[in-house]
């Protein structure tokens, strides 16, 4: 197994999420990825997106980015 997918169980001081590899996914990980402290990991068939302490999603400016009026929850 390889160093990237081992378990550590201690603090990371680190939040995120997982997103499908989609045209909203990679709208969301250019965007996040934009912001200080945020690391994108792009992988086969998703990205992951990880912040220190927290991660703000800025839902107005991606609704902006994909074109639509408004961009929330359900849309992930």
């Amino acid at each position: 197994m390889s160093e990237q997918f081992t378990s550590d169980r201690t603090s990371s001081n680190r939040t995120g999420v997982t997103l499908m590899n989609n045209q909203v996914g990679h709208v969301v990980a250019q965007l996040m990825e934009q912001k200080g402290e945020v690391t994108v990991q792009e992988l086969p068939a998703m990205s992951r997106v990880d912040g220190v302490r927290k991660s703000d999603f800025d839902f107005a400016g991606i609704a902006e980015a994909l074109g639509w009026a408004e961009f929330g929850n359900d849309d992930f």
